[in-house]
């Protein structure tokens, strides 16, 4: 019956482990293999919380780059074609955000930059980066 009382009082959320440290702080001395027997008998499950941040803002008047690829990513020198991504990362600190720049010739990343926010900044970072370290050769655009 605790196992059900703490079940609800940690809104399902808690693990046969976490489980037993709430029990135990409130004075129940109870194993890990004995909470999971009860819980299985009962049907007791915890669900999986996901966190979710919306980034994307989809309707903005900001301008939208030409698609000039056209999903042809195959590429005949290296640092012809450069492409980016943005993802954000979960840490106890908070979110973190890292943008890359990948050589699509090679695969390899040329340039990449992490902050705790996602700015037009962080991207000017991450494309400096890579062009100080390639130093890539001036092409007419668009030339693909």
């Amino acid at each position: 019956m605790e196992i059900q009382v703490a079940h609800k009082r940690t809104k399902g959320t808690f693990g046969p482990y976490r489980l037993q440290r709430e029990l135990s702080s409130h004075g129940i001395k109870v194993g890990i293999y004995r909470i999971r027997r009860i819980r299985r008998e009962l049907g007791i499950k915890c669900k999986q919380v996901k966190r979710f941040k919306a980034t994307t803002d989809s309707k903005h008047s900001l301008p939208v780059a030409d698609n000039l690829l056209n999903q042809n990513f195959t590429v005949d020198v290296p640092d012809k074609v450069w492409v980016s991504d943005i993802t954000y990362i979960s840490t106890k600190e908070g979110w973190l955000y890292l943008v890359t720049h990948k050589d699509l010739f090679s695969g390899e990343i040329v340039g990449y930059v992490m902050d705790s926010r996602m700015t037009q900044e962080l991207v000017k970072r991450s494309l400096l980066m890579a062009v100080k370290k390639r130093k890539p050769q001036v092409r007419a655009y668009p030339s693909l």
